[in-house]
């Protein structure tokens, strides 16, 4: 079942994620693809998909995590899917949060927002260097809590990682090796036609 779960979500992340031109990376390189997930993150569809994915994935860690998030706004949807899809499967469900990019300068000044239990596990969107992941990281460090890994939808497979170079526990339920093909014949076919 989550073989064809994975294929659905593959299929949709080609269909209406994967974009062509050039684009600026967050970490600031040049690329001519872009991996855009945002326009599958406030769909219902797809949303159950990942949450049940990612869901999946992170029962490889032991222990179960109790709680995961990441840095506002691509981990929040993620999160919510993980958390209502958990809900049935735990008692009490995984519990989830986001990290600000900046503190609130009202309220509760807080630069952490919803529930953090150990094991805390980040979860992203698209992974290149893991600079965002790695702002997510070291604010749950603040407030005191290790973070056991981290899960991503995408991994660019950038060599220049920064998990890879702090010995960060992470996963990804799809790499770009996994797109590679249809990348590469979408970009020819463009080519053809402009021609």
């Amino acid at each position: 079942m989550s073989n064809q779960k994975r294929l659905r979500l593959k299929t949709l992340i080609e269909e209406r994620c994967i974009k062509f031109g050039p684009y600026t990376l967050s970490s600031g390189e040049k690329s001519t693809y872009y991996y855009d997930l945002k326009s599958i993150l406030l769909d219902g569809k797809a949303l159950i998909l990942l949450g049940d994915l990612l869901l999946e994935e992170l029962s490889k860690f032991s222990p179960s995590p109790k709680s995961v998030g990441g840095l506002e706004a691509g981990a929040i949807s993620i999160v919510s899917a993980v958390t209502i899809r958990s809900y049935n499967k735990y008692t009490g469900g995984v519990k989830g949060f986001f990290v600000r990019k900046e503190p609130k300068t009202h309220g509760s000044q807080k630069k952490i927002e919803g529930n953090l239990e150990t094991p805390v596990v980040i979860l992203d969107d698209v992974m290149t260097k893991g600079g965002s992941i790695k702002q997510a990281i070291d604010a749950v460090n603040v407030e005191g809590f290790n973070v056991a890994g981290v899960v991503c939808v995408i991994d660019r497979e950038d060599p220049a990682n920064l998990l890879k170079q702090n010995n960060i526990k992470y996963s990804a339920l799809f790499t770009h090796s996994d797109f590679k093909e249809f990348i590469k014949r979408k970009q020819q076919d463009t080519k053809i036609h402009s021609v």
